[in-house]
């Protein structure tokens, strides 16, 4: 009589992939002659949390956490101060969430978390709007007719 298959014989597929969070360190050693950085959206962040990052990082990555943070500004400020700690070279917030939202993260990140942690602070980037929406998105969800408008640049001044 044949033996009966093992529990991971019976798995599904899907969970017979390698843990997530060992993704990031397997890909990265191929790419390391020809990248200098990566991108840690939240599919990956979700999965592997800080460690994807750290994974990065000590393979010589700088990264872009592309989060799109969008909360109160106390929140995106204390997100933004986090991801200084974690040393990541870019980050990026929503910037339907308002001025105050867009400038809550200088304060700590660009400078106390930046100087506590000793960390440079990172870049951050606006987000305006979501390359998944069209036209027709556009204007009847975002209530924009004319999608130049959203991708031209923010005049200098309203920047923080």
């Amino acid at each position: 009589m044949p033996a009966s298959p093992s529990a991971a014989d019976r798995a599904p597929r899907r969970a017979r992939r390698p843990d997530a969070s060992t993704r990031p360190t397997r890909c990265s050693a191929a790419w390391m002659a020809c990248v200098s950085g990566c991108k840690i959206g939240s599919q990956l962040f979700t999965a592997a949390g800080p460690a994807a990052i750290e994974a990065a990082r000590k393979r010589g990555f700088r990264v872009f956490l592309d989060l799109k943070f969008h909360d109160i500004p106390n929140t995106v400020g204390a997100a933004v101060r986090e991801a200084t700690r974690l040393g990541v070279f870019m980050l990026n917030i929503h910037a339907s969430g308002g001025r105050a939202m867009m400038r809550a993260p200088r304060p700590t990140a660009a400078t106390k978390a930046a100087a506590d942690f000793a960390m440079p602070a990172p870049l951050c980037l606006g987000v305006t709007v979501l390359t998944s929406l069209d036209r027709r998105a556009l204007q009847s969800e975002v209530g924009c007719a004319d999608e130049r408008r959203v991708a031209r640049p923010a005049p200098r001044r309203a920047c923080p």
